[in-house]
C-alpha cells in the first residue's frame, strides 16, 4: 500500500513571509544608499560685475559673470556663450570680444548716459546643460566718466567703439596704364646737361698747336739740307 505525502499550506506560508521580509528589507537598503550617490548639478551665478541692483558711477573695466564651477568650452572660442548689456533705448554696450576662462566669462566694457542697465547671460554648464539670464543695475556716471554711447547691434570683436574714429588708411597710389614712375633722384645725384658729339671734341690749345708746326718745319729743313749736303758729297 503506497501513501502520498501532502504539504499543509500552513508549512508554506511562514517561507514566503520571510522571502517577503527579506525583499523589503533589500529594498530599504537600496533607498538608504539613494542620497549618498553623487548628483549631477547645474553651474549657478555666484557673482557679477557690475553686480545685480548695485549702483555704480564708473564704467567696469569689464562686464563679468562668475560661476561656482568650469563653464564648458568645448571648442574654445566661446561658443554657445552670450554676454549683452543694453539700456533703456536697447543700445548695446561692449566690445563683444567674449572671454570664457574657467568658472567665469568677461568682457571689455563702457557705458553711456544715466540710467538703468539690463545684463543678459547665456553660459554651457559643466553637465552640458545651457542656462540663461537676466538682471539690472542702475548707472550714476561721475563728472570724471567717459559717456560712450551704445550701439544699435551687439558688437563684433574688432569693431571700434561707437564715437571713436577709426583708423585713417592710406590710399595706395594710382598709376595709369602704361605710364611709368620715374624714381627720385637720391641726395646728391645732380643732372648734368646734354651735349653733342660735336662740341664734346677737345680742342688743341693753340700753343701745342703752333710748337707742332714749329717741330714739323724744322724735321723737314733737316731732311732737306741733309739730302743736299749729300748730293754735294757725291760731285
Amino acid at each position: 500500500m503506497t501513501y502520498s505525502r501532502t504539504t499543509s499550506p500552513r508549512t508554506r506560508t511562514p517561507r514566503r513571509s520571510r522571502s517577503l521580509a527579506a525583499t523589503a528589507i533589500a529594498a530599504a537598503g537600496l533607498l538608504a544608499l539613494a542620497p549618498a550617490l553623487p548628483a549631477t548639478a547645474h553651474n549657478f551665478v555666484v557673482s557679477t560685475n557690475p553686480g545685480e541692483g548695485a549702483t555704480v558711477t564708473l564704467p567696469p573695466e569689464r562686464f563679468e559673470i562668475l560661476t561656482n564651477e568650469n563653464l564648458l568650452d568645448i571648442a574654445g572660442d566661446a561658443t554657445g556663450f552670450a554676454l549683452q548689456v543694453t539700456d533703456e533705448q536697447g543700445l548695446f554696450y561692449g566690445d563683444g570680444c567674449l572671454v570664457v576662462d574657467g568658472v567665469g566669462m568677461s568682457m571689455g566694457a563702457w557705458l553711456g548716459d544715466t540710467g538703468t542697465y539690463t545684463v543678459s547671460y547665456q553660459f554651457i554648464s559643466a553637465d552640458s546643460h545651457t542656462l540663461s539670464g537676466t538682471y539690472q543695475f542702475d548707472y550714476q556716471p561721475d563728472p570724471a566718466a567717459t559717456i560712450t554711447p551704445g550701439s544699435e547691434a551687439p558688437l563684433v570683436c574688432g569693431d571700434p567703439a561707437p564715437g571713436s574714429e577709426p583708423e585713417a588708411t592710406p590710399e595706395p597710389e594710382v598709376v595709369e596704364p602704361g605710364a611709368t614712375v620715374e624714381p627720385t633722384p637720391e641726395p646728391g645725384e645732380t643732372d648734368s646737361p646734354a651735349t653733342d658729339d660735336a662740341s664734346a671734341t677737345t680742342s688743341i690749345p693753340t700753343g701745342l698747336a703752333v710748337g707742332i708746326g714749329l717741330g714739323v718745319l724744322a724735321l723737314v729743313a733737316a731732311t732737306v739740307g741733309g739730302i743736299v749736303y749729300a748730293r754735294r758729297r757725291r760731285a
